[in-house]
């Protein structure tokens, strides 16, 4: 699954890297959608060994106006009231290092021809139903097998439905999941080895977002038995999800080898706590911290042994 993640990046900085990729972004459109006024940034965000944790205020990036949230939405249900108030909280997307359900984020989706980065909340919301819904019920996954043309109810199925022309690409540094041993609750890092970011993939409604998870890839097993759907970070790749039709998008959903992953500090474990360094790996004399009683060769021993059963 994926019930956290670290985004710290300011928007100027996602679209550098993003666009270094020759990823298309219709910044002409933006403009038009943002009042004719466009202009980047020149603040930092938080990198994985920035030391500093940006103030409040921070997160109101003056690359809003690259954003595409003027954007009509494709659904009817969602009340004018609803978006006047999305368009006035549009400088507002989160920057953290521990992103979670209901959180704001930049997603980069392709609306009515418009490809860039629309402010979307984590927490799907059908078209069938208003934003004043009940969040007692949060959809922030949606499984691979739900949006399948194979599965037997996705004539029924909203999630179906989205996934044939609202798909989007979450851009994240990492995100986090959790390992149960026994009564120990263990939090894992799991980033790309040589991007800097991730690019998890999405199906978005009433500008809100669930992110895609399928079964985990063998060598991240051991951590979870689900992982969110990662798909390279390539011009290709992204244009087949956000562009191209239904049957050739669901080629992509396969499990990303390749991935590391290492143990964080418990600080994760808690929605809305910002560390500096919180997805960093903790040292050894910190991992015994999680077991106890239990020495550090018992603990190689144990997590080796995961690894060596899920690649089997």
């Amino acid at each position: 699954m994926c019930g956290r993640f670290a985004q710290a990046m300011c928007l100027d900085e996602i679209l550098e890297i993003v666009e270094s990729k020759g990823i298309e972004i219709d910044k002409n459109i933006l403009d038009e959608h943002n009042n004719g006024v466009m202009h980047k940034s020149n603040m930092k965000g938080i990198d994985e060994s920035d030391q500093k944790v940006h103030s409040p205020e921070h997160n109101q990036s003056s690359a809003h106006n690259w954003i595409t949230n003027q954007i009509k939405p494709t659904s009817k249900a969602e009340s004018k009231d609803s978006r006047d108030t999305k368009s006035a909280r549009h400088a507002e997307a989160k920057r953290s290092l521990n992103i979670a359900p209901h959180d704001d984020v930049y997603v980069y989706v392709n609306s009515n021809g418009v490809k860039g980065f629309k402010l979307m909340n984590w927490a799907f919301l059908p078209s069938f139903k208003n934003s004043e819904t009940t969040t007692k019920h949060t959809i922030f996954n949606t499984r691979s097998e739900s949006i399948s043309s194979n599965s037997p109810k996705h004539k029924f199925n909203h999630f179906f439905e989205c996934a044939k022309h609202q798909r989007g690409i979450v851009f994240m540094q990492g995100y986090y999941e959790w390992q149960r041993d026994g009564k120990n609750i263990v939090p894992y890092y799991i980033k790309d080895k040589s991007e800097k970011l991730l690019c998890a993939l999405a199906i978005w409604s009433n500008s809100t977002f669930s992110i895609i998870t399928m079964p985990a890839a063998q060598d991240l097993r051991y951590i979870h038995d689900r992982m969110p759907v990662i798909i390279d970070f390539n011009k290709e790749d992204i244009s087949k999800w956000v562009d191209d039709d239904y049957s050739s998008s669901m080629e992509l959903i396969k499990p990303k080898i390749g991935l590391e992953s290492y143990i964080v500090s418990s600080s994760v474990n808690k929605v809305g706590i910002e560390k500096p360094g919180m997805n960093l790996p903790i040292k050894q004399t910190d991992v015994l911290s999680f077991f106890k009683k239990r020495g550090a060769d018992t603990i190689d021993k144990e997590i080796n042994k995961k690894k060596t059963k899920t690649n089997q």
